[in-house]
């Protein structure tokens, strides 16, 4: 992906970005794992500064109305390390 955002001051940063996501069933309709990788360059004429975020994830399905999810996201920055890696758990239940 690439992009420009006219609508604020920054419209002549130029950003790039790409992401990949594999999924995977162990138990149809139960179980699923996820892995991605999101690259995202919030300027690409400053060098130094992508921001790569690794990210597996599982989520176990009570019926297809409730799940559960579990998720640790590794972020690697260039330049100045910020430590801000997360580990969530989401429980969502539809109606």
């Amino acid at each position: 992906m690439q992009g420009s955002d006219e609508s604020d001051s920054l419209s002549l940063l130029q950003r790039n970005g790409f992401y990949i996501t594999l999924g995977y069933s162990p138990v149809k309709d139960k179980l699923q794992f996820i892995a991605r990788l999101d690259d995202y360059d919030p300027n690409s004429e400053i060098s130094n500064n992508i921001i790569n975020k690794y990210i597996l994830a599982a989520n176990w399905y009570f019926n297809s109305n409730t799940r559960i999810q579990l998720e640790y996201d590794f972020v690697k920055e260039e330049g100045v390390e910020i430590q801000n890696n997360l580990f969530a758990i989401l429980f969502q239940a539809g109606f």
